[in-house]
């Protein structure tokens, strides 16, 4: 289990550094959509919109005050929903503040995140500082890997994740596979459930508090480390944030260079034997290619620049194959009706999950990365003319 959490931290670190140089590289693009002006970084949602989804935005400052009948998919520096979201959101952001309402799962990386309307399903992510407040409700579970977390408003099911503080004074199902430094119950806090975490120190319940179950605290011993479940839980967090930043990659890539996508998923499609021997070679070769530009003052831009591409090139290639591989599943009856973002979530998921299985997983990330690498060097050497729908 703890090789298995350090593969999948290295992982989301590969995607977020990916992330970072497709962000930077559409930096000069402007957001992909606002009410007014589609030109614009900070975009407004008004309350008389009606948008169908799935909706996807990157910007400086996001602000949905309408609706949008479907799936939200958000980058920017801070996202504010006062509206609807009828489907899932996810949402990638500095600050998100949430006072209207998702009508089912809420997925988030942000460094602080305030919710005080209502997720009618499951909320979760990666947040360094999470408030739920009075009026704040989550219709299931909250999971999350953060720091602070706070809960005055309702959690209708249960609370789980790993942090430094956990307050609570509103109400909760219940509480397990919690792993906190600091754990507190407020007089005006109710769980109806049991209450089974772990931490070194035990947890504070005050006058008042309504405990309904057991109130049951695990030491985090070094024994306990490797198979425990606070590491179960951060192998379950750092899962959903790769699957995450993973799908947010591909629809960057989706809305901003689909001709690109369809090429490389025709030359996997068409030519997977030829792929895979172009990338062997590519792989051995552009280092070589690295270096001698490096040791050449002339070349040295051309070396970096060849640098910055073989690093994107390697982490991306998961990104193309699994991309590709749910385009196909729109062939099983079962998926025929199916759009693109949700046949591409599938294949994501599945996979990310079959790469945990021993010998199996490690031939399919190296067939992977030697695929993906060869069919985006026969796009780049033989151009982009064929694509696939």
């Amino acid at each position: 289990m703890k090789r298995n959490v350090r593969q999948r931290i290295r992982r989301l670190l590969g995607l977020l550094l990916l992330l970072g140089i497709v962000l930077a590289a559409f930096a000069p693009i402007p957001a992909t959509y606002a009410a007014s002006d589609p030109q614009a970084s900070d975009i407004v949602i008004e309350k008389s919109a009606n948008l169908q989804g799935p909706r996807f935005f990157v910007g400086n400052s996001v602000q949905i005050d309408g609706q949008i009948d479907g799936e939200l998919f958000v980058i920017a520096n801070k996202v504010t929903i006062n509206g609807t979201i009828t489907g899932n959101a996810f949402i990638a952001a500095t600050q998100v503040v949430v006072n209207g309402k998702i009508g089912d799962l809420a997925g988030i990386v942000a460094s602080s995140a305030q919710i005080g309307g209502g997720i009618g399903g499951s909320a979760g992510g990666f947040i360094q500082t999470l408030n739920v407040t009075q009026t704040g409700s989550i219709g299931r579970d909250l999971m999350l890997y953060g720091q602070n977390v706070t809960i005055a408003g309702q959690v209708h099911r249960a609370v789980l994740g790993k942090g430094q503080s956990l307050a609570v004074s509103g109400a909760v199902g219940e509480i397990h596979n919690a792993s906190f430094a600091q754990i507190s119950f407020a007089p005006s806090s109710h769980v109806a459930g049991d209450v089974d975490y772990t931490s070194s120190s035990a947890a504070q319940v005050l006058s008042g508090a309504l405990i309904g179950g057991k109130l049951t605290q695990h030491l985090p011993a070094i024994a306990q480390s490797t198979d425990g479940g606070s590491n179960l839980a951060a192998s379950t967090f750092l899962f959903i944030g790769s699957v995450l930043v993973e799908y947010l990659i591909w629809l960057l890539l989706y809305r901003k260079m689909p001709v690109f996508l369809s090429a490389v998923s025709y030359r996997i499609i068409r030519s997977f034997g030829a792929s895979l021997g172009i990338g062997v070679a590519a792989l051995l070769l552009t280092p070589i290619v690295i270096l001698i530009a490096l040791i050449t003052v002339v070349g040295i831009p051309l070396g970096l620049l060849l640098l910055i591409l073989y690093i994107a090139a390697i982490l991306l290639s998961p990104v193309l194959i699994h991309s590709t591989l749910g385009l196909l599943l729109r062939y099983f009856p079962q998926l025929s009706r199916a759009n693109n973002y949700q046949l591409v979530a599938i294949a994501i998921v599945g996979i990310l999950l079959i790469e945990n299985i021993p010998v199996i997983g490690f031939v399919l990330q190296v067939l992977t990365l030697l695929a993906g690498v060869g069919s985006m060097t026969i796009v780049l050497f033989k151009g982009r003319s064929t694509k696939i729908k």
